[in-house]
């Protein structure tokens, strides 16, 4: 009786130990990025912090994903659940989020789009959520107030340690 009391304990902690670690993988955020401009500008900008100052608005573990998005994100599916906010739409967004994507292996903690029209503005939208958030935002020509604003609409992560 003893003896199977400490086999069972064992594999209970064996399970969760073995969900809880990583294996020195980064544990984000993982953030989809979109920018729904012609431009490019956006993305310098990001990837100008990220890589060449190592500024990572705080988050040294966070990944953006610039250019490879999973199939779901297309402009058709991100107007009716970030713009619009229609429910049905969030509530796939929430779904999808959760979805693993490349090193995004638990899925993603979050989703941002930037938008100009009429008016430079990020829509943020996290994981877990059911209301897509906005913040004003300067345009990428303006480096340091457009960071500011990305920083703010970058959600932490939600991945386990």
């Amino acid at each position: 009786m003893k003896a199977r009391g400490k086999l069972l304990l064992t594999v209970i902690a064996f399970v969760f130990y073995s969900g809880v670690s990583r294996g020195g993988s980064a544990d984000g955020p993982f953030v989809i990025w979109l920018d729904t401009t012609q431009s490019s500008e956006s993305t310098k900008v990001i990837k100008e912090n990220f890589n060449i100052k190592k500024d990572k608005c705080g988050q040294p573990s966070a990944i953006v994903f610039l250019k490879s998005h999973p199939k779901w994100v297309s402009q058709e599916f991100v107007k009716h659940a970030i713009f619009y906010n229609e429910k049905k739409s969030i509530s796939k967004l929430n779904k999808y989020l959760k979805t693993p994507f490349l090193d995004a292996d638990l899925g993603f903690d979050g989703i941002m789009v930037y938008r100009e029209n009429p008016d430079p503005i990020i829509y943020y939208f996290r994981s877990g959520e059911n209301t897509v958030r906005t913040i004003k935002s300067a345009k990428p020509s303006d480096r340091e107030n457009f960071w500011a604003a990305f920083c703010i609409a970058l959600p932490e992560s939600t991945q386990s340690p």
